[in-house]
């Protein structure tokens, strides 16, 4: 484990011990983060080690929004509703199919100068009309392929107990 000043920029600088330059700039970023976010945020932190003779170096660090707890313990059940796929990555919108929300997930090629080749950035919206019409568009249709099933299953059940009822009805395995 090594030793290292670690700041943001805004928030105090702090001395942080960890094995690497990124452990250092995360555990950073978990001691000073506060509050409920609702997106990826892009935080870039200053590691330095304590040792004089290393450089300091710049560390960018993601941290994701913790998805919304829906009612029950149940999990959210999403439904693709938008994807853009474009020359510097692809965009996806989601609504949850249980209370509505939105997530939307953008995924970025980067450039070569980008410090990170790949990012990812992660939002959660609240509900609206659009995606409560949606909620409601996908009960109904989940309340009607059930009633579909059960009517199937019942002429198939019923189809079996007429090929093998006798004159007076009742059901034998040999009729006759």
């Amino acid at each position: 484990m090594k030793l290292f000043r670690c700041c943001d920029g805004v928030r105090d600088e702090l001395v942080i011990e960890a094995p690497s330059f990124r452990a250092a700039a995360e555990r950073y970023i978990e001691t000073e983060s506060s509050g409920e976010q609702t997106a990826t945020l892009r935080i870039d932190v200053r590691v330095a080690p304590i040792d004089l003779d290393a450089a300091a170096r710049w560390i960018p660090v993601l941290l994701e929004p913790t998805e919304p707890q829906f009612k029950d313990p149940a999990p959210h059940i999403w439904r693709n509703l938008q994807m853009i796929v474009h020359d510097k990555g692809v965009y996806l919108r989601e609504a949850c199919l249980r209370c509505g929300i939105y997530r939307v997930t953008e995924t970025g090629v980067g450039s070569l100068e980008s410090v990170t080749p790949l990012s990812k950035s992660v939002a959660y919206e609240d509900a609206d009309e659009e995606s409560l019409a949606n909620l409601n568009r996908a009960i109904d249709n989940r309340q009607a392929d059930l009633f579909d099933r059960q009517q199937e299953s019942q002429e198939h059940a019923g189809g079996e107990c007429a090929a093998n009822s006798n004159v007076d009805g009742d059901i034998s395995p040999n009729p006759g």
